[in-house]
């Protein structure tokens, strides 16, 4: 193996003094962000031009290392949760967890039957489906008293909203 440099000394005079990595990695970090859009750039068109061979790579790195997978998916995820839009997500989850359950179906035929099969609103009685009075988006339940039938066309145009003038006895 041929030397390039005589001396220690000589190597520096030349520029080519070995560089600490401490120093080499923050100077590679203080550039990186001072190029960051450069990079976004860069980074994202090199995604673009080989989308399917990175998801390919990804994919085959998850399932050969599903813990690691798992603890940055999990990371990932708490530091999301750290965010505005990750604390209204979480918020949506829970409730959603706490709502999602099965109606007693039971009880949804007797109402259906006792208020004669009939949308609530219009009075069709095609295609009627269940709407909640308070929606589970703003804190309703799939209590069966928060439940009224509605058709197709009245329940898509109530949406996730509270009618007004509508009784809410979810006592």
């Amino acid at each position: 193996m041929r030397r390039r440099h005589c001396s220690p000394e000589c190597r520096a005079a030349f520029g080519r003094a070995r560089i600490d990595k401490n120093e080499k990695r923050s100077y590679n970090k203080a550039y990186y962000a001072s190029h960051r859009a450069y990079f976004d750039r860069h980074n994202k068109r090199y995604y673009e031009a080989h989308k399917d061979d990175e998801k390919a790579r990804a994919t085959a790195w998850q399932i050969a290392h599903p813990e690691q997978a798992r603890t940055i998916n999990r990371k990932a995820k708490a530091r999301y949760r750290r965010t505005a839009k990750g604390k209204e997500s979480a918020i949506r989850d829970a409730h959603r967890r706490r709502t999602v359950g099965k109606i007693a179906w039971r009880a949804w035929k007797q109402k259906l039957r006792r208020l004669g099969g009939a949308c609530v609103s219009c009075g069709r009685t095609d295609d009627i489906q269940i709407d909640h009075i308070l929606p589970v988006a703003k804190g309703g339940t799939n209590d069966i008293r928060n439940l009224q039938p509605l058709c197709r066309r009245c329940n898509v145009r109530k949406g996730a909203k509270v009618l007004a003038g509508t009784q809410l006895r979810l006592v």
